[in-house]
């Protein structure tokens, strides 16, 4: 049978549907095989998504969501995955669809390589036929993407075209545009109204994959993929000749250039040039190995292979000469170095840095991480079975947020609930970890003379690399698979406090705030500072990134409890400094509530405050027994939640309107958190968290329990957290107050 066993907690019945097995599961909903009840064993099998209760909540919503399926039921049913039937169940909506026996053109292409000749010319005009169908009957797709091509016995079909539509409507007053960052189109980053054109885009990148492996502009860190798609030319020069032009005006910035998909189409068949099958042979289409292969298919794709550019050759380091690190100007409390007890309170030390993490689907704002242009949401899973392995990007993810003019502002409440709402049951299945988890991966990264704050984890030149800050003044870089260090950055006059990552004119650059009052921006590839560092009035003790309405933008928290926004591309500060807590702002994240960007602060007052990004006063979102170390956002069962955590020894998950607890606290370390990092690994999200008890603990958000055993090597407080991939493994990569950056295994 296709699919998987059904898991627990799964329906027996969706509807008037039997459910016979599970087919995969996104960030849209879980997708099952089912039966009508009223059809015996031989009847039609069919998919059934069943989305999350999150989406369409209200009345209205459903019903506006309920019509637009409808509108897509009307669409011509060649080379699309016809929609069968929608409905209600409880509390969730379902939407059932032809089921397709076939694999996504994403794994297809991920297990055998890219198409050549006649067998692209098959995805890419069946393809496009769709589009034009789905076009003629009035719908936007608004997230085309290779995980949503099936390539069943009989042709490509399209699925997902009215789900994303509908979605959208719905969202509109809660989370803003639905679609898949490397796939969006510069109107759909920008927050722009989305039609037809920003389909025929997606399209082309989605055959630019297919025909190399790769998508137009890369699949590297978001923020750079977002600056090639507003800014720079595609890479076509893997495509096939006769493909080649017509995929660069469907890539054309402006939408009223591109033909339409009718015209592609028709331009498609007409084109005597496009490619054929190398040296006469037969026409190929590449299938999955051990799975079944049709009469009329043959497997022997043609790989391109994707030659990176070398990475440049190392500098000599520096000379390891610093003066003496004096405390900071101010006092805060109980030391946080070396010396101190497990059980002291530190003062100021708690920087963390959210992991760079994405996953295929973007519910956030006009989205754009991870982007368009939202991404703080970046952990919203892929659509189905397509995605085959962990959703974990190792470079810069910042958070990108585009604000569309219709979407009306939030309304946080300004105090968070007093308890816990109910907690609903997971839809987000437990990975079986194994025993691996918790297990450090070679010896410490060694180098830094002092406590090391914080730690962020990025891709630079094809290399797997690890940004560190210390209390040596030092920002260092890390190759992650040959632990070694790459560059030491020296400019910091005091501490240094917190890393974030982002992309700058399409460099891969990390920002560092530090006790010394200064916001530093360092250009990894080159190894060196990238302009001036900016000012604040008082020491800034953390920091986050993002790409808010295009432009490049760095948050900070001071010591003095003060917020500060800069614009990275030309260092002016946007709006003024507001008193965002009652003590030091430890934690800083970018996130979107209600279409709007946000930014979350995690205060030594103890309360964790929503803000908007120019000016207005903080929203209360979440409350904590003591000062709040580390804030950040995720995905979870199709909302996005805001994860925070300190001195109480707890981390709270909360809703980030309302301020609702939607998990009871998560309970487990013995000491002050210090770093929170969430990472999608399979069908799970995962949470990272390092505390003063000396250990880092993965939990599973779903369930709120410890996987595998507690990672125990640092002999002190564990400040920072980041997660990678490496080796085909999942990894957290933590900061300590032994001085060291350590690896460790998720998987």
């Amino acid at each position: 049978m296709a699919g998987s066993p059904l898991r627990p907690g799964d329906p027996e019945f969706v509807g008037p549907y039997r459910i016979l097995a599970r087919l995969g599961q996104g960030g849209q909903g879980v997708v099952y095989l089912g039966r009508h009840r009223d059809q015996g064993d031989d009847g039609e099998r069919v998919a059934v998504k069943m989305l999350h209760s999150t989406h369409a909540q209200r009345p209205e919503s459903r019903a506006r969501f309920l019509r637009e399926i409808e509108v897509a039921r009307q669409i011509a049913e060649f080379c699309t995955a016809r929609v069968l039937d929608v409905g209600e169940s409880g509390d969730a909506l379902y939407v059932v669809s032809e089921f397709i026996e076939g694999v996504s053109l994403q794994k297809s292409v991920e297990e055998d390589g890219p198409r050549r000749g006649v067998a692209l010319q098959r995805i890419a005009v069946g393809t496009v036929t769709a589009l034009a169908a789905i076009h003629e009957a009035g719908i936007v797709h608004r997230d085309f993407k290779p995980h949503n091509v099936l390539l069943g016995p009989d042709g490509p079909r399209v699925i997902d075209f009215g789900i994303s539509r509908a979605l959208d409507s719905a969202a509109a007053q809660t989370s803003g545009a639905v679609g898949t960052p490397t796939y969006m189109s510069p109107e759909q980053i920008a927050g722009q109204r989305v039609g037809p054109p920003s389909d025929v885009f997606a399209w082309a990148v989605t055959m630019v994959f297919a025909a190399t492996g790769r998508p137009a502009f890369g699949d590297d860190s978001i923020p750079a993929v977002l600056h090639r798609i507003l800014s720079l030319e595609p890479d076509l020069s893997d495509v096939p000749a006769g493909l080649r032009p017509l995929l660069a005006e469907c890539l054309a910035k402006d939408p009223a250039a591109r033909p339409s998909a009718s015209e592609v189409l028709l331009r498609l068949i007409a084109n005597s040039d496009l490619p054929a099958a190398a040296s006469g042979a037969p026409a190929t289409v590449a299938v999955p190995r051990g799975r079944h292969v049709p009469e009329q298919v043959l497997a022997s794709p043609e790989t391109v292979p994707h030659v990176r550019e070398a990475p440049p050759a190392q500098p000599p380091a520096p000379p390891h000469t610093q003066p003496p690190v004096t405390a900071p100007p101010y006092d805060t409390g109980p030391s946080q170095r070396r010396g101190a007890g497990l059980d002291t309170l530190p003062p100021g030390g708690a920087p963390r840095r959210r992991t760079g993490l994405i996953a295929a689907t973007v519910a956030g704002a006009a989205v754009v991480a991870g982007a368009a242009v939202l991404v703080p949401t970046l952990l919203s899973g892929g659509d189905g079975g397509g995605v085959k392995t962990v959703a974990v990007s190792s470079p810069a993810v910042t958070d990108v947020v585009t604000t569309p003019p219709s979407t009306p502002p939030s309304t946080p409440a300004a105090t968070p609930a007093a308890t816990p709402s109910a907690e609903p049951t997971p839809s987000t299945v437990p990975v079986d970890f194994g025993s691996a988890t918790g297990r450090a991966v070679g010896g410490p990264l060694t180098g830094h003379g002092d406590d090391v704050n914080a730690v962020a984890v990025t891709e630079v030149s094809g290399r797997q690399v690890a940004v560190s800050g210390a209390n040596d003044r030092t920002v260092r870089v890390w190759d992650l698979a040959s632990r070694r260090q790459l560059a030491l950055l020296s400019g910091h006059t005091n501490w240094v406090r917190d890393v974030a990552l982002a992309d700058l004119d399409g460099k891969p650059v990390a920002v560092t705030v530090s006790d010394d009052k200064t916001l530093r921006v360092w250009d990894l590839a080159a190894r060196r500072a990238l302009g001036k560092p900016i000012t604040a009035s008082q020491p800034l003790f953390s920091v986050a990134t993002g790409i808010v309405d295009g432009r490049p933008v760095a948050v900070a928290g001071g010591g003095d409890g003060k917020l500060w926004v800069w614009d990275l591309a030309t260092r002016k500060q946007i709006g003024k400094a507001r008193e965002a807590s009652g003590g030091p702002v430890f934690g800083v994240e970018v996130g979107v509530v209600g279409g709007e960007p946000r930014i979350f602060t995690a205060g030594g007052d103890g309360l964790v405050r929503s803000w908007g990004l120019e000016e207005g006063d903080g929203d209360i979102v979440a409350q904590h027994d003591g000062q709040v170390s580390a804030v950040t956002t995720a995905t979870l069962d199709g909302r996005t939640v805001v994860i925070s955590a300190g001195a109480d020894q707890v981390i709270r998950v909360g809703d980030p309107a309302s301020g609702a607890e939607v998990r009871a606290p998560i309970k487990g370390h013995t000491g002050w958190v210090y770093s929170l990092a969430v990472a999608e690994v399979g069908e799970s999200v995962v949470l990272v968290s390092g505390s003063n008890d000396g250990t880092a603990r993965v939990t599973d958000l779903a369930t709120r329990k410890l996987v595998g055993r507690a990672f125990k090597d640092h002999d002190h407080n564990v400040f920072g957290a980041a997660v990678a991939e490496l080796d085909g493994r999942v990894v957290a990569v933590t900061a300590g107050g032994d001085d060291t950056v350590r690896e460790w295994r998720i998987t």
